[in-house]
């Protein structure tokens, strides 16, 4: 059994290391801001149905405000294939990762997505709509803290409302379905297929040198079932724009007030 002075010490050094990562990620976005603040931009990468073929590379550090769930940390590689035109992508997600609480480590759930340029004019108020589609695939171990044991399939539609140069809005709706969990932790009764809806809009904020995505999410799980808490989220992501047109540097941050679940990561997106 622990004794209260190892507690402490082990506490101090969650902090420590929270803290050093904080410190590393807000280095690592101002250092690129401040370094190539003049450099030329050939790319918009701004928006979000601009559409290139990259690689992104992630760290990532997930907790709870409980840490009733341990904490996770890991890599997460994201690959997005462009086509020629810019109209179409595929992309596929990797996360390996560790939870502190099971002390195990491997795969988490995979996605597999594909994003369609159906019409896009910047000069226009409405400049953009595109349908996507979304596959997680549950790759993850539930029993490790890894995965949902679910798997998900989300077919949503996104516009593009453009005010101004330095502020656009891109609204997404999407269709929720989460099938029956194969983990056989969780409850039978607790356990079917669920249908829901996912509103969410991704709100750039253009400055010289950088810019900002701020996207308000608003998650229904299930229509049928109202015991099933509606879930908002938020997730902040400050970026530099595209550096000689080849690499990018951003931080992430994400929480789940009903869940009470953080997310943070540092990325370095590769344009191919």
């Amino acid at each position: 059994m622990q004794s209260s002075k190892q507690i402490r010490d082990m506490q101090l050094k969650n902090r420590g290391g929270m803290l050093v990562f904080t410190i590393f990620l807000l280095f690592l976005f101002f250092a690129a801001r401040t370094s190539w603040a003049q450099e030329k931009e050939e790319m918009d990468i701004s928006k979000p149905t601009n559409l290139y073929t990259q690689y992104q590379n992630t760290l990532e550090y997930g907790f709870n405000d409980d840490n009733s769930l341990g904490k996770t940390i890991g890599y997460r590689g994201i690959f997005n294939l462009a086509s020629a035109d810019q109209n179409h992508l595929v992309g596929i997600e990797v996360p390996m990762l560790y939870n502190t609480q099971s002390g195990k480590f491997g795969v988490g759930d995979m996605r597999v997505r594909y994003f369609g340029i159906v019409y896009k004019d910047y000069s226009k108020l409405f400049g953009a709509f595109a349908p996507s589609i979304d596959l997680f695939i549950p790759t993850g171990s539930f029993d490790n803290g890894l995965g949902s044991s679910s798997w998900r399939i989300s077919p949503g539609v996104a516009g593009g409302l453009i005010f101004s140069p330095s502020f656009q809005t891109f609204p997404i709706l999407s269709y929720l379905l989460t099938t029956k969990p194969g983990t056989d932790k969780i409850p039978e009764d607790q356990k079917k297929t669920r249908h829901g809806l996912t509103l969410q809009s991704i709100t750039v904020i253009n400055f010289e040198s950088w810019f900002l995505w701020l996207t308000p999410i608003y998650v229904i799980p299930d229509l049928g079932d109202s015991s099933i808490k509606n879930q908002f989220i938020l997730e902040v992501r400050p970026s530099t724009r595209a550096i000689n047109g080849k690499f990018q540097l951003a931080v992430f941050y994400r929480r789940n007030f009903e869940a009470k679940a953080n997310t943070v990561r540092a990325i370095i997106n590769l344009f191919l």
